[in-house]
């Protein structure tokens, strides 16, 4: 009987200790998650930080003024005289803003991801596209949606009117405050391989490569189009304010205007307009963002 005792007692304080040694393997596995939930979140802030600081720091200054807006290749408007209107010729007036240096890459628009925990709807061609374009390449396959609350969500963190640009303010930084050159390269001419991508190489480019235009601004053709904020109308030029246009009224179909044409496309002129359903995303549309001052 002494000895089923002494088992006994040897059993319960084995069971205590397993119970105790149980309770304390799940406090330290509480601990360590805790820990590493929080390292994460000091990880995904510092991220934050750093596309912050980087946007800013990137943002160009753009002082307003006067332009003539439209095509301004004579040959093409007596070519094409009805396609014209697309892109007419017309006086516009704008007010001094901001505007990126650079397309937003990839690396700052999945940080806006991870940290804001929207959903992203890239199209299914991206996922082969992404795997070869690295961190430094502008994001694309991107809604209009979600370009601008891109821009919004840097608006709501440093208190900026950060938004997507009008298609007037786009023209304007493209043309270097609106000169009268064809191509958004440093010296307004298309030199293949040298200030511009290859055409058709079935890929984008880091946005800093190549030379900036004047203003200092990189990429604005060649690389991926570019979301406007307006609402697309063919005929918008032949009819536009001229003060701060901000696009045609709401059209049927929800196209918004692309600008900058893209590596995949054939016409590297920097007046050539297009049109997205605003809910489409391809690999060959990005963005950047402007602050209305």
């Amino acid at each position: 009987m002494q000895l089923i005792h002494q088992f006994g007692l040897l059993f319960s304080s084995f069971t205590t200790w397993l119970r105790s040694s149980r309770a304390s393997c799940i406090v330290i596995a509480c601990i360590l998650l805790i820990a590493c939930d929080n390292s994460s979140r000091s990880a995904l802030a510092a991220d934050v930080d750093d596309v912050i600081k980087n946007i800013e720091s990137n943002m160009m200054f753009v002082k307003g003024g006067a332009f003539i807006m439209g095509d301004q290749d004579e040959e093409y408007i007596k070519a094409n005289p009805k396609a014209y209107l697309d892109r007419y010729a017309h006086e516009v007036t704008l007010s001094d803003f901001y505007i990126s240096k650079y397309e937003v890459t990839k690396k700052e628009f999945y940080v806006y991801v991870k940290a804001s925990k929207v959903k992203r709807k890239a199209s299914d061609d991206y996922k082969t596209f992404e795997k070869i374009t690295s961190d430094d390449h502008p994001i694309s396959s991107v809604t209009w949606h979600e370009a601008l609350a891109f821009c919004h969500w840097i608006g709501s963190l440093t208190g900026k009117k950060y938004t997507l640009p009008t298609e007037a303010q786009w023209e304007y930084a493209a043309r270097s405050r609106g000169k009268a050159v064809e191509y958004a390269t440093n010296n307004g001419k298309l030199q293949l391989g040298i200030n511009i991508e290859n055409r058709f190489q079935g890929v984008s480019h880091k946005v800093n490569k190549y030379q900036p235009n004047e203003l200092g601004i990189y990429n604005m053709q060649g690389n991926v189009a570019e979301w406007t904020k307006d609402f697309y109308n063919k005929n918008y030029f032949k009819n536009s304010p001229s003060n701060d246009p901000q696009g045609a009224i709401l059209n049927k179909q929800q196209h918004r205007v692309v600008r900058g044409s893209s590596f995949d496309e054939k016409s590297q002129l920097l007046y050539y307009r297009n049109s997205y359903p605003q809910t489409k995303s391809t690999i060959g549309i990005g963005f950047r963002c402007v602050i209305n001052t």
